[in-house]
């Protein structure tokens, strides 16, 4: 995996979090493992954990698209396609699975 990294001020543990840690607990969250979280599949439930991975990888990491995509085997427009997603659904009025998923994932990386 990349090595990119939370800068020292997003986290309030002393433990880096890198990108392998994130894809690791989310794949932990959804009970699936990262083979699968990577895989092609289609499956709601892999495609959730992988849109919210690319999200949270994005977003606190700062990770480039293409840096993203190469951890994922896909080009970079269906990263950003995943981040734009992921954003949509939270600014909408009820977003309440997304949040939860976020939250619950965010709690156990001890951001």
């Amino acid at each position: 995996m990349l090595n990119y990294y939370a800068a020292p001020g997003l986290i309030r543990n002393q433990d880096r979090i890198n990108a392998t840690i994130i894809i690791e607990k989310v794949s932990k969250y959804f009970d699936l493992t990262i083979p699968g979280i990577v895989s092609p599949s289609r499956m709601a439930k892999v495609v959730m954990a992988r849109q919210i991975s690319q999200y949270i990888l994005r977003i606190k990491l700062k990770m480039p698209y293409k840096a993203i995509g190469l951890l994922f085997n896909r080009d970079h427009t269906s990263i950003i396609h995943s981040v734009k997603y992921i954003r949509q659904q939270l600014e909408m009025k009820h977003p309440a699975d997304i949040i939860t998923h976020l939250i619950n994932i965010e709690n156990q990386l001890l951001w």
